[in-house]
């Protein structure tokens, strides 16, 4: 595939517009896991890259679509044969049946085309995420009076404030030796499903008041659609492997097996929190604002007890 400089990818267009060079998208994605393996519960994930990073992957995903004849790519659906990837069934009007064992291989070679494309820049991407297990964040509202004040009673505002300061606070470690315009800023990417509930309106500036340092290197969030926005599609890949892995893992601490699509993101794994009952109860007692108030999993612990 032919590669197209910055800037001529700056005037074809982006999913996003950016004012300057240094400004690097942080685009996250959040999914909901039924709990059908692991405990139910949230994730959200993303990855932060400078702007031609994300077009040159915006490239090599809309090729992929062509190829698959999808009309967009969403982790869950290629896994269960659902919605676009109903058509790789034998029997497309039949999603809810279970899969064969031909039709998950051919599912499969899907996910690994997509998984492929963002693995090709891990080198680039700094990945973010969290999983929250749904039971113990609604337990921790009801029994903690503290809980509520600090995660606002939204897995998606606590889940997305650990991904922003950390990601905030790599970015002030780099501007501490750069000034001016070579100063990085973030601009966070959510969905427009998160919008549309004004969720991630309220998380955002919920977070920008709680974290005025962070703050000050992030710029105004931008929201699109899933279903047409290539970036959001490969932070919702991100999110889906994360949930899975984590709540796996709360269920059955002692279970070392990694999904291989997790397996093949790890390198670009920068920070990624589990918020189980014990770790959200070291966050209500340790919270303070632009910090992290619980310890990041190194990519071992992923599927370590």
């Amino acid at each position: 595939m032919p590669i197209a400089n910055a800037e001529e990818l700056f005037r074809s267009g982006s999913p996003f517009q950016t004012k300057r060079e240094n400004e690097w998208p942080l685009v996250l994605c959040s999914v909901y896991l039924d709990g059908s393996h692991e405990k139910p519960g949230f994730a959200i994930a993303g990855y932060s890259a400078a702007m031609d990073t994300w077009c040159h992957l915006d490239c090599h995903w809309q090729e992929l679509l062509k190829r698959w004849n999808l009309k967009y790519f969403n982790a869950s659906e290629c896994e269960n044969g659902l919605a676009e990837f109903a058509q790789y069934r034998d029997d497309p009007t039949g999603p809810k049946s279970r899969l064969k064992p031909h039709e998950r291989e051919r599912l499969r070679k899907a996910k690994i085309d997509f998984i492929d494309a963002i693995c090709a820049r891990h080198h680039v991407l700094q990945a973010y995420g969290a999983a929250i297990v749904t039971e113990d964040f609604e337990r921790m509202i009801a029994e903690d009076p503290g809980a509520s004040p600090i995660f606002l009673d939204q897995p998606y505002y606590l889940g997305a404030q650990l991904c922003l300061v950390a990601a905030a606070m790599l970015v002030r470690d780099v501007n501490t030796r750069r000034s001016g315009n070579d100063k990085i800023e973030v601009r966070p990417i959510f969905g427009a499903a998160e919008e549309c509930a004004d969720i991630g309106k309220t998380a955002f500036d919920s977070f920008a008041t709680r974290n005025p340092r962070s703050a000050e290197a992030l710029s105004p969030p931008q929201y699109d659609d899933n279903r047409t926005n290539s970036w959001l599609q490969v932070a919702d890949t991100l999110a889906y492997e994360i949930g899975k892995q984590l709540l796996r893992k709360t269920k059955t601490p002692s279970d070392d097996y990694m999904r291989v699509p997790l397996r093949s993101l790890l390198p670009a794994i920068h920070r990624v929190f589990r918020l189980n009952g014990e770790n959200l109860k070291e966050t209500i007692s340790n919270h303070l604002p632009d910090s992290v108030p619980i310890a990041h999993l190194r990519p071992a612990e992923l599927w370590q007890g």
